[in-house]
């Protein structure tokens, strides 16, 4: 699967009428919520730093599907179909999670962005995702960056 581009696969494979009751994802858990994340490049030199989509990007595309996030560790989000004592918090378990940082997205700037009021926080992280593609060359790559 091409860098980045695990939301987009995963959404194509439940329109197709693929159900499973329990999905395991790699997602770029250093965009916080309520930041939905999703690459679209499909260009060979997309910046490993952006491996895949936000965290909130993967509930958009699950939640349609009846999916709700029980558990993150890191950069892998379990999401299980929605029960009555479903969804949790999801902030909180953002919050409670091991989010790592690397070279590209130190991990104080994931705390700028999770903790800064959104009208603040998302031309840094607008920024800052732009940045990681002109170092790899794509200064007009698409992505989508939403709240």
């Amino acid at each position: 699967m091409p860098l980045g581009r695990s939301c987009q696969m995963l959404r194509s494979i439940l329109r197709s009428g693929v159900r499973p009751r329990m999905i395991a994802l790699f997602v770029l858990s250093q965009v916080p919520l309520p930041f939905k994340f999703m690459p679209l490049s499909l260009d060979e030199r997309h910046p490993s730093a952006l491996l895949s989509c936000s965290l909130g990007a993967a509930e958009e595309v699950l939640a349609p599907f009846g999916f709700s996030l029980l558990r993150l560790t890191g950069p892998y989000a379990l999401f299980v179909k929605t029960r009555e004592d479903l969804p949790l918090n999801n902030l909180d378990c953002y919050r409670s999670a091991s989010v790592w940082g690397m070279k590209d997205i130190p991990l104080a700037s994931v705390r700028e962005w999770l903790f800064l009021n959104v009208e603040e926080a998302l031309p840094r992280l607008w920024r800052n995702i732009t940045a990681l593609y002109a170092a790899e060359g794509q200064v007009d790559a698409p992505f989508t960056l939403a709240v």
